[in-house]
């Protein structure tokens, strides 16, 4: 999203009905939900599994996997790898800096979508067809 051409995407800030059809297509996904954007200061931009995995050494919590969702309007959605952090309270922060205008993203949880430095590969972008 963040490369040639960004400015033809549309972030969501809430839970459309193709999104939940969306979540529905991917065997191992959970519900969609809006998460909160909170970068740390000290946060690297597009690194959100080390940066999830730093606020839980300095706070608790836990990471959460799973799929950023965004599209270009009326053709498709996209979902790209992600991580947020989930507080001790519960509550879900996305805490990775990024050109994100809304202050929510589409967020749709994934527990296979789990990435270890060194070990993984990377995760394709997933995608799901608005139009014919």
């Amino acid at each position: 999203m963040f490369g040639l051409g960004a400015s033809i995407y549309r972030e969501y800030g809430f839970i459309s009905k193709d999104i939940r059809r969306f979540a529905r297509s991917m065997k191992k996904a959970g519900e969609p939900v809006v998460v909160p954007l909170s970068p740390e200061p000290w946060a690297i931009i597009r690194e959100c599994y080390a940066n999830c995995a730093e606020m839980c050494k300095r706070q608790g919590g836990e990471v959460i996997y799973g799929w950023h969702v965004y599209a270009i309007p009326r053709v498709f959605l996209e979902a790209e790898a992600h991580a947020v952090w989930k507080k001790p309270t519960g509550e879900l922060v996305d805490v990775t800096p990024n050109d994100v205008e809304t202050p929510t993203i589409a967020f749709i949880p994934d527990a296979s979508c789990t990435w270890v430095e060194g070990v993984s590969r990377p995760i394709p972008n997933r995608y799901y067809p608005l139009s014919r």
